[in-house]
């Protein structure tokens, strides 16, 4: 009886310690699942600022045409939430922001309210914007979408993403600009195109289309040492000939 007795306290405690195994307090990067249970939980946040109870979001197809027209600061970022925050249930707050440091300064964009802007040397004219999410979309972002003639300028940078882009061409003979826009807007679709990464590092380079309005389109263009190839919705390959506006 002894002998019995004896297996099924052991059994007893070895399942009390299983049944312990996994709990405890979530760590790092953790958040409790809603069973109680650790699950690992990563939250893919969007480029965002929330500031006077309007969030924005970050653009990557739009920079500043002029900085002269950032106007005054309007606020400052109080908490970054990536890597900070690991609760998917979490509810973004006044001052909240993605990626962007505790202590950033926030900046009006002059008469244009549904605009925000904060200092990023990265970034062609020294700001990123981001925009009001409530807001009509005001200016088209996408090369397909604008209104060719009243294209004025064409920038073309060596994009380096731990520094300031490097200006290498700048193009305003409109002849030009239809050359080059005509060698974007010829790209071929190539959904399952992978760059070729055995000759280096893919070089980036970014245009930057100028109009008369203060906010500017931005695409990048790619070199695999092979092919030239961008990303204006899905990948294209690009013509040999877009090379000549992109020399060094």
């Amino acid at each position: 009886m002894k002998k019995y007795m004896i297996i099924f306290l052991f059994i007893f405690v070895l399942l009390a310690a299983c049944g312990t195994t996994g709990g405890g307090q979530a760590g790092s990067g953790e958040a409790a699942g809603p069973t109680g249970t650790n699950e690992h939980v990563m939250i893919d946040w969007v480029d965002f600022v929330k500031l006077n109870d309007v969030q924005y979001t970050g653009l990557h197809q739009s920079v500043i045409a002029n900085p002269d027209r950032i106007g005054k600061q309007i606020g400052k970022v109080k908490f970054k939430v990536a890597d900070n925050v690991t609760n998917p249930q979490y509810r973004v707050k006044n001052g909240d922001a993605a990626f962007l440091a505790k202590g950033t300064k926030i900046y009006a964009v002059e008469q244009k309210p549904n605009y925000v802007a904060v200092k990023d040397k990265r970034e062609v004219n020294g700001y990123k914007l981001f925009f009001a999410d409530h807001a009509e979309g005001e200016f088209n972002q996408y090369l397909k979408d604008m209104d060719k003639d009243k294209m004025e300028k064409i920038e073309i940078y060596h994009q380096n993403a731990a520094a300031k882009p490097k200006l290498l061409n700048q193009i305003s003979q409109q002849k030009d600009i239809e050359s080059l826009i005509g060698l974007l807007d010829s790209g071929e679709p190539h959904t399952h195109f992978k760059p070729n990464h055995s000759q280096g590092p893919v070089e980036r380079y970014q245009i930057v289309i100028y109009t008369n309005h203060p906010i500017a389109h931005t695409n990048m263009i790619s070199y695999d040492h092979e092919k030239w190839f961008w990303h204006p919705g899905s990948t294209e390959i690009l013509s040999n000939k877009i090379e000549k506006y992109l020399s060094r």
